[in-house]
């Protein structure tokens, strides 16, 4: 079961101790600046393209930028979704 969750603070990036490697991680909003917080693991980790712009944010290796119409598709093909 995939589940997306979606990282919109800093502080929010340090609850994600039990992320499955069939979880999408997907940063926005401030949750930007936390790329360097989070031990994902095996799992997928994105950025929201809009929100990275905004703040002045380069992905690291490993994070894909993404557009929102990407993030609708992802909410749509994930079995779950929870906002952190």
């Amino acid at each position: 079961m995939s589940t997306l969750h979606i990282i919109s603070s800093i502080e929010a990036c340090d609850q994600l101790q039990f992320v499955s490697h069939h979880d999408t991680i997907l940063l926005c909003n401030d949750g930007c600046f936390g790329q360097t917080r989070i031990s994902a693991g095996d799992a997928n980790v994105v950025m929201l393209q809009t929100c990275a712009s905004a703040r002045g944010i380069v992905p690291e290796a490993g994070v894909e930028l993404i557009s929102d119409k990407d993030w609708v598709e992802l909410t749509i093909t994930m079995n779950n979704s929870i906002t952190w």
